[in-house]
């Protein structure tokens, strides 16, 4: 158990389950709005069917993943697991960072989604089996380019933490061999021995 905890509480890893997460839990209020808006409304337009897909999709995406993200990187219980390398940050500020990063990657997932969506009605398929076939092909390849930019980004901060625990080197003055060691007390790095003092006779 400890082991998952720990697992989850690594930011690439619990990121994309959220996500992928909320896509899913998402996706049963998307194709309840879609099914009751085509049957019971008469809505029969193909781009409105789109516009009001978009719509509701993202409101129960945005809500959902707002809780799990809590549930993941902001509870007691699974703060205690964070790596070292992370740094702190409010909830609103580190959700709405996912969210930004998910908006820039939001053309292409809607690109996929939708326009496999409006591809499969035009085929004949139905309103709800298009949505669900369009957005599993749009959350898919939005994941593998959203995991590879996370992936660079911790990479980055593990060796920005790196270099901050490891200590700077002592510049030795030029042509001079007879440094102390790095570290040394009351001797300056490239001073040499100190001068002996003459006792007054």
């Amino acid at each position: 158990m400890h082991w998952l905890e720990r697992q989850y509480s690594r930011r690439l890893i619990n990121v994309n389950i959220n996500i992928l997460m909320a896509g899913v839990l998402a996706l049963m209020p998307l194709a309840l709005t879609i099914h009751i808006a085509t049957v019971y409304f008469g809505l029969a337009d193909k781009r409105l069917i789109a516009l009001l897909t978009f719509a509701a999709d993202v409101c129960f995406d945005v809500v959902i993943y707002y809780v799990l993200h809590w549930l993941a990187n902001h509870s007691p219980r699974l703060l205690r697991h964070k790596p070292k390398h992370v740094k702190k940050k409010s909830f609103f500020k580190d959700a709405s960072l996912v969210q930004f990063e998910r908006m820039t990657l939001a053309p292409i997932l809607y690109g996929f989604a939708l326009g496999l969506q409006h591809l499969l009605m035009r085929k004949g398929h139905s309103p709800t089996i298009s949505t669900v076939i369009g957005f599993v092909v749009g959350i898919a390849v939005a994941r593998i380019l959203h995991s590879m930019w996370m992936l660079r980004q911790e990479r980055r901060s593990i060796a920005a933490y790196q270099a901050g625990l490891a200590p700077p080197l002592p510049a030795a003055a030029p042509g001079d061999d007879n440094g102390a060691p790095v570290g040394a007390v009351g001797v300056q790095p490239g001073a040499g021995a100190p001068a002996r003092v003459r006792s007054a006779s």
